[in-house]
């Protein structure tokens, strides 16, 4: 369960800092 929790998250962090750049730029 840990894995498939931890996927997610590091999914919505990549998201987040894309947002993050797309945003600076």
């Amino acid at each position: 369960m840990a894995t498939l929790r931890a996927a997610p998250a590091s999914a919505a962090r990549r998201a987040n800092s894309k947002r993050k750049l797309a945003l600076a730029t």
